[in-house]
């Protein structure tokens, strides 16, 4: 099970503290264009900034991933509606901004984990993962207006380096399968699947608490 109970109550605290300074400051003047700018910013990690927007597309990707899964698993269901319902339930989990930012905050940490272990996505991967995307966006009707919604050209501008770090994140994820299978000689996929969750875990958690996270997110 995700370790989110510590990180999901610093973030609630914060928006709640958020919207307590909103409501104080309704008085005030209208902000400048300055402050309108840096008022997109949400929050900032090891000092990178990430906008709305960026928080917005890596919930859109979950959205994505999501819906492919969706297209797979109604292939062989018996229970359409039922399979319906659940991959429902998946999506609109993203469009908290609470779990919007959990997504960026995990996929950006691990990512930067990867680094750390020197660990390396050669671009033509990225590529290749680019366009197996773009062919999602052509064949599914749902992705594809996924994508429209949020804007094409943006997507465009965001798709590679996200991937990018996507795959890092997975590198990492196989990393620690591969450390579980060496070590956990005969047992079951279902047991190398909750050992490897719970070392993946333990390192996100490990990871974050090391960081440097600045909230900025109204």
């Amino acid at each position: 099970m995700r370790k989110w109970f510590y990180l999901s109550l610093t973030i609630l605290l914060l928006l709640t503290g958020c919207s307590d300074d909103q409501q104080k400051k309704k008085d005030e003047p209208v902000a400048t264009e300055k402050e309108s700018v840096d008022s997109d910013k949400v929050i900032e990690i090891e000092g990178k900034t990430f906008t709305k927007n960026e928080m917005e597309f890596y919930a859109l990707m979950q959205k994505i991933f999501i819906e492919r899964n969706r297209s797979e698993d109604v292939k062989n269901s018996n229970e359409i509606e039922k399979t319906n319902n659940y991959w429902d339930s998946q999506a609109a989990q993203y469009d908290n901004v609470n779990v919007q930012l959990q997504s960026l905050i995990e996929v950006h940490a691990m990512a930067l984990l990867a680094k750390e272990k020197n660990y390396f996505v050669p671009p033509e991967e990225t590529e290749e993962a680019v366009e197996d995307i773009h062919e999602q966006i052509s064949t599914n009707p749902d992705i594809k207006k996924l994508v429209s919604d949020f804007g094409e050209n943006q997507f465009d501008i965001e798709i590679f380096p996200y991937m990018q770090e996507y795959l890092l994140k997975q590198r990492v994820m196989a990393e620690v399968e591969k450390d579980v299978r060496s070590t956990h000689d005969g047992a079951s996929e279902q047991e190398i699947s909750y050992e490897s969750n719970a070392m993946y875990d333990d390192l996100y958690e490990d990871q974050v608490s090391g960081m440097e996270l600045k909230f900025y997110i109204k």
